[in-house]
């Protein structure tokens, strides 16, 4: 066992989920609750179904069919703390600081950060106004973006070194990401094409094993999927694969086009009658999906109560744009740096996804922390590119 002390890991590990903890409880107290309406209002009523009828129920008239780990997770809280939101805020903010520790320490070991440098992307996530924001609501995105966290910390150690514990542990985590949010189901597949195209542009190569193993963590990831589909199946007599929305998405992604309203796009809403017109939205949602947000109802009920938060609604867009510059900046590397390559691989599986879909601040969320810490390895390449030119003149 390692020694615990000021210096380890553990030590940071620690820190962060105190940090965080702290964090929660001050916000908690001193913001006012935000609302539980819209899917926030559909899990919580998912959750409550679970603890007082033991049983999973659909949702409105259409009977929709919610992927299950976020529902379950509230449920869960739910008997242990009775019908407390804090509690579950509480402990999204403890998720929040392991989140920000995976990413300290795929900075350290995969991006080549500092220390320092890595602690700093840790504080930037937990601070990033829209992960404290979703930390506190009823909501699945700091869910989701654990498991996708850990994920991605398993891929690049996998990448670097090929076990079947890590295929197998890569596929279970992925698997429980898409039960959290369904966006992530065609990661693996998209990783893997990926990944083989990279195996042939690029510098570094793959062995016949990662693309053995990748197979196996395909499968897992598949048998990690069956226990609900097959649930689905049999009480609802549904065959799907995580969620039933679907057909809900598409109609807003390709007919009434609904979350173009109050956007640069708004005059296009209309539109999307013809194929060249479908495509000009289309086009336009690969700007949008960088729209810092800070617009929706719980931005605007809080501005409403402490009218001051709207000076750090400004300094949060003027961060955002900063951090996506210098994120995006990270591709001059990708051919020379696997990590690099690895993680804006994922981000742009995000971006891809949301541009075919619709783009909102929430759906930019996930890769988030991807984003902070490429901004990050940008940084401090600037600084010490900065300090060789000054050494040298």
């Amino acid at each position: 066992m390692k020694k615990f002390n000021l210096k380890s890991d553990w030590f940071v590990f620690v820190l962060l989920a105190l940090f965080s903890f702290i964090l929660g409880i001050l916000l908690i107290r001193i913001l006012p609750p935000f609302p539980v309406i819209s899917d926030f209002l559909d899990y919580d009523n998912i959750a409550k179904a679970l603890v007082e009828k033991g049983g999973y129920i659909t949702i409105s008239t259409d009977n929709l069919i919610y992927p299950p780990l976020y529902p379950i997770f509230l449920s869960i809280i739910y008997r242990m703390f009775g019908y407390s939101y804090s509690a579950v805020y509480l402990v999204q903010f403890i998720f929040l600081g392991v989140i920000a520790f995976i990413f300290y320490k795929t900075g350290k070991k995969y991006i080549g950060l500092s220390k320092t440098f890595s602690i700093l992307v840790s504080l930037t996530i937990i601070i990033w106004p829209y992960m404290m924001l979703y930390s506190l609501v009823v909501s699945s995105e700091i869910l989701f973006i654990l498991f996708l966290s850990i994920f991605l910390y398993l891929f690049l150690k996998f990448v670097d070194l090929p076990t079947r514990q890590l295929s197998v542990g890569m596929g279970i985590a992925i698997g429980l990401a898409v039960l959290t949010r369904p966006v992530a189901l065609l990661l693996p597949l998209w990783l893997i094409i990926g990944v083989t195209l990279l195996h042939f542009i690029s510098y570094w190569k793959l062995t016949l094993q990662h693309f053995k193993l990748s197979l196996l963590s395909l499968l897992v990831f598949i048998i990690t999927l069956l226990p609900w589909i097959g649930f689905v199946y049999l009480k609802f007599d549904r065959l799907i694969p995580v969620a039933s929305n679907l057909s809900a998405v598409t109609d807003k992604a390709n007919n009434s086009f609904e979350y173009l309203k109050g956007t640069i796009g708004e005059s296009l809403m209309h539109s999307g009658g013809t194929m060249k017109e479908t495509l000009e939205i289309k086009a336009l949602n690969v700007i949008l999906f960088w729209n810092p947000g800070a617009s929706g109802y719980n931005v605007a009920s809080l501005v409403e109560k402490h009218p001051k938060a709207e000076i750090f609604v400004t300094f949060y867009k003027i961060g955002f744009i900063i951090i996506v510059l210098l994120g995006l900046g990270s591709m001059y590397y990708m051919r020379t740096k696997r990590s690099i390559a690895l993680l804006l691989s994922v981000l742009l599986y995000f971006w891809s996804v949301h541009t075919v879909l619709f783009p909102f601040p929430r759906y930019t969320l996930p890769i988030i922390p991807i984003l902070i810490l490429l901004a990050f390895y940008m940084l401090n390449t600037i600084i010490e590119f900065s300090r060789i030119c000054l050494k040298k003149y």
